[in-house]
């Protein structure tokens, strides 16, 4: 091997040595919750509103997701528990924990402040943030439209959903 080879290949391997060594350690690993975005086009969610606790629970589901880099995220189930925060007239405002199952086993948390408006038919809105597991930390955005049932004693409100997460 002649020197001026051998000068060039530890001039590369010293070069990408120092670029890796300048990268952060979560891109350096290959970390997915650093770049990945999930999008659910389809889905529901139920939740009921205790109107005089102001107690709010509900189940949901998500499907057809499409992630950048958590190619098996497929899928979900989604429970919900919290708090109303309004409930005047057209409006109807929750803060919430979700726990979101991913078909593959793996979980995020996140808390959402989702807004119904309606009477009969509704337009619903989530935003939030997770605060554990898969995809963490990353924020959340849900719409969808759907029905309000004014039950004795509770509000239920279904909608369909479409789920946004991107990881940050």
């Amino acid at each position: 091997m002649n020197r001026f080879w051998r000068r060039g290949l530890f001039r590369t391997v010293l070069t990408v040595l120092a670029a890796v060594a300048l990268l952060p350690l979560s891109t350096a690993t290959g970390s997915a919750a650093e770049a990945d975005f999930v999008e659910c086009s389809k889905g529901s969610l139920s939740v009921r509103v205790d109107t005089v606790t102001r107690a709010v629970t509900g189940t949901g589901n998500v499907s057809q997701c499409v992630a950048q880099v958590n190619f098996e995220l497929t899928s979900a189930t989604i429970t919900v528990s919290g708090t109303a925060t309004q409930l005047a007239g057209l409006l109807v405002s929750t803060v919430t924990t979700e726990t979101i199952r991913w078909n593959n086993g793996q979980t995020t948390t996140v808390t959402v402040q989702r807004s119904y408006f309606g009477t009969s038919s509704v337009s619903a809105v989530g935003t939030g943030n997770t605060t554990g597991g898969v995809l963490h930390p990353a924020g959340e955005f849900d719409n969808g439209n759907g029905t309000r049932r004014n039950n004795g004693g509770s509000v239920t409100l279904t909608n369909a959903v479409q789920l946004i997460m991107a990881a940050s």
